[in-house]
This record gives C-alpha cells, sequence and structure tokens, in this order.
C-alpha cells in the first residue's frame, strides 16, 4: 500500500518511456512500483506502430527505461534496465522484429522529469497542487516527503 496520491505520482516515476527518433516522440508504458513486469495490454498500440516504422527504415528504436528517485541509485539503475529489457522484449514479440532493433537506455527520474510526465498527464487527481510541489525547487527527498503528505496520506493499492 502506498500513500494516495503518492501512489499516483510514482506511477509517473516508474514509467518507461519508448522513444523513436527523440523526445518528442516518447510514448509511455507504467509499471507497477518496483516492478519490471509491463501488464502487456497497456503497451499502446502507437507504440507498436512507431516501432515498425522506425525499424522499417533500417533505423534502431531506443527504448529507454525508467525507475523513480527513491532508493539507492544502484537498485533504481538495474530496475530501469529490467524494464527497458521487458518493453524491448514485448515489442519484439508483437512486432517480429529481432531484439537486436533495440537500443536499451535507462534513466533515473528527477523532480524536473516527474514534473514534465505530470503536466502531460490531464487526468491526474490534486494536479494543481502537485505540480505546486514540484515547482518548489526543493530537493528531491523534500519534494518526495511533500508528496506522500498530499491528500491527507490516504493509503491505496498501486493500480496499473
Amino acid at each position: 500500500m502506498i500513500k494516495k496520491t503518492f501512489g499516483i505520482i510514482i506511477l509517473f516515476l516508474c514509467c518507461m518511456a519508448a522513444m523513436a527518433q527523440g523526445e518528442a516522440d516518447k510514448l509511455q508504458v507504467y509499471f507497477p512500483v518496483g516492478s519490471a513486469k509491463p501488464n502487456v495490454q497497456y503497451i499502446p498500440e502507437t507504440l507498436v506502430d512507431s516501432v515498425k516504422s522506425v525499424c522499417a527504415t533500417g533505423e534502431k528504436f531506443a527504448v529507454l527505461g525508467v525507475a523513480s528517485p527513491e532508493g539507492s541509485e544502484h537498485l533504481n539503475q538495474r530496475l530501469a534496465m529490467k524494464r527497458a529489457k521487458a518493453i524491448a522484449r514485448c515489442l519484439s514479440e508483437r512486432t517480429g522484429l529481432n531484439d537486436s532493433m533495440f537500443v536499451l537506455k535507462t534513466k533515473v527520474a528527477d523532480v524536473p522529469m516527474l514534473r514534465e510526465l505530470v503536466a502531460q498527464d490531464s487526468g491526474l487527481p490534486e494536479k494543481s497542487q502537485v505540480m505546486d510541489i514540484l515547482s518548489e525547487g526543493l530537493s528531491t527527498q523534500a519534494t518526495l516527503v511533500k508528496l506522500k503528505r498530499l491528500g491527507g496520506g490516504t493509503d491505496r493499492k498501486s493500480v496499473v
């Protein structure tokens, strides 16, 4: 169980972005907190189409695995790589492309990246309060503490 709003926010931090040509082309697949097992029904068909389109030109498709900032850097990097591999494997199965057509990258999310992800989501509960916290310029740890307190600390399960 995790805090209500923090649980929603952490889904953004625990996202997996698959990028075609660059940052502007990213499509996201969300993972449960701490997990490297995506729910394959949440892999958008537009992502599969993008992979086919990019690889048809002979280019490789970049898959960026992302993990949240809490915890150790080493564990977060490992989780991010597991997520990148899981998405590449799913995309390979759905497209019939060889694993060699995917370039795997990792990133541990920071507050600016989280702010960008939250800004893109129109359905996030308490979005304005979340954006206010993310814009305060606090340390990552202080930001995470404030996000955990948002929404009165009501517990809920992470659902992806």
